[in-house]
């Protein structure tokens, strides 16, 4: 039982990362796209994200938007991430590379209606579609 016992806690203990446990921390926003138009991290949304457990919470131009909870689904390609809010959920896409983190998020449309779902992007591309691509990469400490 003792042996046992030991070769878990080791296995636990050297157990490959998850997405999450290697998207914890703080990352900035270095550029990103809507409509096929670049723009600097910052200029529109947000300048910051910082991930703690299944936490998520963006913030830039002096406010913090409302955390979310993360549930990621790595065995889709692309992987596939939800942000969860009490009374929402954006479907989003997600790549986690060394060094940086890609995310695609659907744009709000003026029209919607509340609790209409927005469709969860097929890709990282923006051009003519309602999409926001991030890309993030570890803040500096």
């Amino acid at each position: 039982m003792t042996t046992l016992l030991a070769f878990l806690c080791l296995h636990l203990a050297t157990a490959d990362p998850t997405d999450l446990d290697r998207m914890a921390g703080t990352w900035q926003v270095v550029s990103g796209e809507a409509d096929g138009m670049p723009f600097a991290g910052g200029r529109v949304g947000p300048e910051r994200a910082v991930i703690q457990g299944d936490k998520l919470t963006f913030s830039g131009g002096g406010k913090t938007y409302p955390t979310v909870t993360l549930k990621l689904d790595p065995t889709r390609k692309p992987c596939h991430m939800d942000m969860v809010r009490a009374t929402d959920t954006l479907s989003c896409l997600y790549e986690l590379a060394e060094g940086s983190l890609k995310l695609a998020m659907p744009l709000t449309p003026r029209d919607r209606k509340p609790g209409e779902a927005l469709p969860r992007p097929a890709s990282f591309e923006t051009k003519d579609k309602p999409v926001m691509v991030l890309l993030l990469k570890p803040a500096k400490k």
